[in-house]
């Protein structure tokens, strides 16, 4: 007998909810990271008792600015967002900090700093926050696997440099330069406070301890740690004006030139924790003069390029002024030219629009037979030098790295360090 229609309904929302919760499980929506599904999130949520982590290192790619070079190895990726952006007040990533290139918000920031009328707290409002991202071992969950813990600079990373460049001065510290190294590292157990600020509550390092590891980390886990610059996600420039400006899909951009846009500013004071991290000293753009660069001569190097925060200068070009009267030259006696009056230099506008100098005045050809001639000229260009192969994560198919696997699994302990020793 088939079932009934309200049967078939009861089974149906069944398989609806339970779809549901299969979906949204794992999943994890943010404007400013992608967060691989499945992925574990470090939070701090209490200060009752020290947390214990390895951070482990990546390979970095061509967009982690305190790494040494691509393909090397580092441990952290620093990035920057805006907050309190648009109806939701979300965080979005700053393209001009952190890759780059133009930022709309940073742009309307530059507006509102010359608008005498705009409340300074405003523009301090959209000043940068800088974050950091981290492949991370939690000691009392390492079934876990490698988590990702994304915190201020200054609630964390802030106090964990300050350890660095301490022992810098003690040889008997300097094993703590290298505690992210996966065989000969340490792990960390930090003391945390909690701290209210703006009506809310989050919580900041206080204290580090390091202790060397005792097993090393092996491939088996180096292989499963994330590449953290593919976890930012990088709004296109009309996407994040779209969500500053708080403007529907079908709604045209505005022409934004010379006036000012507030509405997607959010409230002043935001998170507590965005609040701590604001560096208003740094983060305050200075004012800008409006005046063009002048022109690169001929042979020389190109003139460097605007920062994407100063790119206002070009929308508020300023006007042009009308030329002075000309006064009337008296006559002279019959049979004397009038003498010409010298043009006045060249200002700085002037040097836009005009040709090179060393267009105005070629150089004098050489003479016939001169050794340099076109096959000279043809020898002098170099070619561009290939771009470096990106490292292939065969890396981690080291022997160290084996053995480390091999030691692990015949003492029996688990992949991510003993947790012995430490006192509580």
């Amino acid at each position: 007998m088939p079932p009934s229609a309200t049967q078939q309904r009861q089974q149906a929302g069944r398989v609806s909810a339970r779809g549901r919760a299969e979906n949204a499980r794992g999943a994890f929506d943010s404007n400013y990271l992608n967060i691989p599904q499945n992925v574990g999130l470090i939070k701090i949520e209490s200060d009752t008792k020290p947390r214990k982590f390895d951070l482990l290192p990546y390979y970095v790619g061509q967009h982690n600015p305190y790494a040494p070079d691509a393909g090397m190895m580092h441990y952290e990726l620093t990035y920057f967002v805006h907050s309190n952006i648009g109806p939701n007040e979300d965080k979005v990533l700053c393209p001009a900090k952190t890759r780059k290139q133009r930022c709309p918000i940073c742009e309307e920031q530059q507006r509102m700093s010359r608008d005498r009328n705009i409340d300074k707290e405003l523009v301090k409002a959209l000043n940068v926050k800088e974050r950091q991202l981290f492949n991370v071992m939690d000691l009392e969950e390492p079934n876990a696997g490698v988590q990702i813990w994304d915190i201020s600079y200054h609630l964390f990373g802030k106090l964990l440099n300050k350890y660095i460049t301490d022992s810098l001065n003690d040889p008997d510290d300097e094993y703590k330069q290298y505690f992210a190294d996966p065989r000969e590292g340490s792990s960390l157990k930090v003391s945390f406070a909690a701290k209210s600020f703006n009506g809310g509550n989050f919580y900041e390092a206080m204290t580090i301890d390091f202790r060397k590891r005792q097993t090393p980390y092996g491939k088996s886990i180096m292989e499963k740690v994330h590449n953290l610059e593919n976890c930012l996600k990088i709004l296109s420039y009309d996407e994040l004006t779209r969500l500053f400006l708080q403007l529907d899909p079908d709604q045209p951009l505005p022409n934004t030139k010379g006036k000012t846009q507030v509405q997607g500013a959010g409230p002043v004071g935001g998170t507590p924790a965005d609040d701590w991290d604001d560096n208003a000293a740094a983060n305050t753009p200075a004012p800008t003069t409006g005046k063009r660069p002048a022109a690169a001569k001929a042979g020389g190097a190109k003139p460097a390029a605007t920062p994407p925060a100063e790119e206002e200068s070009w929308d508020d070009e300023p006007a042009a002024e009308e030329p002075a009267a000309k006064k009337p030259v008296a006559k002279k006696p019959a049979g004397k030219p009038a003498t010409k009056p010298a043009a006045p230099p060249p200002t700085e506008e002037d040097s836009w629009d005009d040709e090179p100098a060393a267009e105005e005045a070629p150089a004098p050809k050489k003479p016939a037979g001169s050794p340099a001639g076109a096959g000279g000229n043809r020898a002098k260009q170099k070619a561009a030098p290939a771009p470096e192969p990106e490292p292939e994560e065969e890396g981690w198919d080291d022997a160290d790295l084996d053995t480390a696997d091999a030691e692990a699994a015949q003492a029996g302990d688990p992949p991510a360090g003993d947790d012995d020793g430490w006192e509580d």
